[in-house]
C-alpha cells in the first residue's frame, strides 16, 4: 500500500480512509484488527491514534481521524507518519508517509 502525503492546517480536523489490500489488489478482512497510526516528528512521537472499529472490515477500510484540538499542538513541519495493522491472526503490515502541516496564521489561542 502506498501512503498518500497528506496535508492539513494547524487547528483543522485531518481525517484520512486507509485500505489494506494485499500484493493483488484484494482487500484484506480487517474484522478484529487493530491499526495504530502514529505521528512523528523525526524520532518524536507527536500522536498516536489507536482504532478497532473499522469503517468497513470486510473491504480492508478504516478512518484515521486526528481533531482540530490535536493538529493545533503539531509543528508547522514536514511529519513522517506510520500505519501498523495488527490482524486478529497476528499478521502484522506496516507503512510509512508524511504529513505537510502548515501554520494557520488566522488561527488565535
Amino acid at each position: 500500500m502506498a501512503l498518500t502525503k497528506l496535508t492539513t492546517y494547524q487547528n483543522n480536523t485531518l481525517s484520512f480512509t486507509a485500505l489494506l489490500q494485499d500484493s493483488a489488489g484484494t482487500a484484506i478482512n480487517i474484522t478484529g484488527a487493530t491499526l495504530v497510526v502514529t505521528v512523528y516528528n523525526g524520532s518524536t512521537i507527536v500522536e498516536t491514534e489507536t482504532i478497532t472499529s473499522h469503517t468497513t472490515p470486510l473491504s480492508g477500510i478504516s478512518t484515521c481521524t486526528f481533531t482540530y484540538t490535536e493538529t493545533a499542538l503539531w509543528p508547522d513541519a514536514l511529519l513522517g507518519y506510520e500505519l501498523q495493522w495488527t490482524l486478529a491472526s497476528g499478521s502484522r503490515y506496516s507503512f510509512t508517509g508524511n504529513i505537510e502541516v502548515i501554520k494557520d496564521k488566522y488561527w488565535q489561542t
